[in-house]
C-alpha cells in the first residue's frame, strides 16, 4: 500500500513537477530496480544501502520511507550530511536512553 501512496506523490499529484527521484537505495533488490525502473533512476544510483547513496550521490534532501522503527539512522545520518530530511509517518516515542 505505502508503494501505491508514493507512486501517487511521485508521478501523478500536483507535487510531481517540482519532485526529481536521482537515487534510491532499498536492500530489497526487486523492489529497488521496481522503483527505480518506474522513476528513471539510471543502475549507477541503486543501492543496497543508504550509507553507500549518501556518501556517493550529491543531494539536496532526501525522503525516509523505512518502517517507523526504522527512521533514526537514516534520518540523523541524512541531517549530519547537511541535507534536509523528511519523513512520512511519525517517528517512534523516544526510549528512556537515547541511542543517538
Amino acid at each position: 500500500m505505502v508503494r501505491e501512496i508514493y507512486q501517487h506523490l511521485y508521478f501523478h499529484s500536483h507535487y510531481s513537477d517540482m519532485l526529481e527521484i536521482c537515487a534510491v537505495a532499498d536492500p530489497n533488490e526487486q523492489y529497488r530496480n521496481w522503483f527505480s525502473d518506474l522513476a528513471g533512476v539510471p543502475l549507477s544510483r541503486r543501492f543496497a544501502n543508504y550509507q553507500d547513496l549518501l556518501a556517493k550521490v550529491k543531494l539536496d534532501a532526501v525522503q525516509v520511507n523505512t518502517p517507523d522503527h526504522l527512521h533514526c539512522g537514516p534520518t540523523v545520518d541524512a541531517l549530519k550530511a547537511g541535507l534536509m530530511s523528511w519523513c512520512p509517518s511519525p517517528p517512534p516515542p523516544p526510549s528512556k536512553t537515547p541511542t543517538r
